[in-house]
């Protein structure tokens, strides 16, 4: 008598626990392979970024003291020029009184600088028809000279002009000059009039 086999066993779809935990082992093992490398390179990104920040913010820094500096020093130097202009007015205005406390009047092109004063009873210079004598005062050196220059006038009429040069002046040393109106007519009537002196 055949003996019949008994029926197979259908095959189980249930994975093996033993391999479902290789599995999720290797996963997480992969995940923290991973984060080991993420994490420098993050920790390295921010802090590229931190040190960038430094950078700029200390370079905005130094622009701005520099900035500042500029600003100062631009400050001090206009500070300074009106000092000393303020300082030379005062100068020019003692100068000034003083010469004209002596008789002297101010250049009408050097006022507080060079000042004149007519001079009369003078002979001209044998080649001269006609010309003018002015004492010349400084109230600071002039090496190089002082130009003079005078208009001979009849009523309003200019009829004659001539200039001179001095030589070398100082506040305790003034001159006289002698200025000519060449081709000038010998007009008793007429009379010159200082137009220039200034330093050299």
């Amino acid at each position: 008598m055949a003996i019949e086999s008994a029926p197979a066993s259908p095959p189980s779809t249930q994975q093996p626990p033993a391999k479902r935990r290789s599995w999720m082992s290797r996963g997480a093992a992969t995940w923290i392979v991973v984060l080991s490398l993420a994490l420098p390179v993050g920790t390295y990104f921010w802090g590229v970024m931190a040190a960038n920040a430094d950078f700029e913010a200390q370079k905005a820094h130094t622009a701005a003291e520099n900035d500042k500096a500029d600003f100062d020093a631009a400050q001090t130097a206009k500070q300074a020029a009106a000092d000393a202009e303020q300082r030379l007015a005062e100068q020019k205005a003692a100068a000034d009184k003083a010469a004209q406390a002596a008789g002297f009047s101010p250049s009408p092109t050097a006022d507080g600088l060079v000042f004149w004063k007519g001079v009369t009873g003078h002979q001209c210079s044998l080649y001269a028809v006609t010309c003018g004598h002015v004492l010349i005062a400084v109230s600071s050196s002039c090496t190089p000279g002082v130009y003079v220059a005078a208009n001979l006038d009849e009523g309003s009429t200019v009829i004659g002009h001539g200039n001179a040069i001095t030589g070398a002046l100082d506040p305790q040393h003034g001159t006289e000059v002698e200025i000519d109106f060449p081709g000038a007519p010998d007009d008793p009537a007429a009379k010159w009039e200082l137009t220039d002196a200034h330093s050299l």
